[in-house]
């Protein structure tokens, strides 16, 4: 009796420690590719706000990296990559996509990363920038980031943003 008893403890102690290696390699796997996801998907915003911000700079012949600058975003920009998201989450997701653009989370994000001498617009500036961006063609085309008014309008792509729905 008590051999049978060393016997099962012995397979299910072996058997623990296969479920535990195999659970070990799962959440290596999944963790690797978050931080891959991740690691692309921050890169490919932080190339977009630079490029965005030299357009900005380049539009206005009195550009002045130390004067404060007004921007407005419309619409929003989506990245693709290989590896899978989940459609409820943030994983994968850009500054400049998620939530179908919100201009308040892409210009906080262009902030953090050192552009801090943009600004967003208020709801009556929005208002009347439509009908400039109604002409626009849609980044990365040329004439996508312009400079009316003492404003830089930026259009990402041709579906509204939140602000405009």
């Amino acid at each position: 009796a008590l051999l049978s008893i060393i016997n099962t403890s012995y397979i299910k102690n072996i058997l623990g420690i296969i479920i535990v290696g195999f659970l070990l390699i799962q959440q290596s796997s999944a963790l690797g590719q978050y931080a891959a996801a991740t690691n692309i998907i921050q890169s490919q915003d932080k190339f977009l706000a630079f490029d965005l911000y030299k357009r900005i700079s380049e539009v206005n012949s009195n550009f002045n990296p130390e004067d404060t600058h007004y921007v407005d975003i419309y619409g929003y920009k989506s990245i693709e990559t290989i590896y899978p998201s989940v459609p409820t989450s943030t994983i994968n997701s850009s500054f400049f996509d998620w939530d179908a653009g919100n201009m308040s989370r892409m210009i906080s994000f262009m902030r953090l990363i050192g552009y801090s001498n943009i600004k967003m617009v208020n709801k009556e500036i929005i208002k009347r920038d439509n009908i400039h961006f109604n002409r626009m063609p849609s980044y990365p085309n040329k004439g996508s980031v312009e400079y009316i008014d003492g404003v830089y309008l930026i259009k990402l792509g041709s579906k509204p943003d939140v602000y405009r729905r």
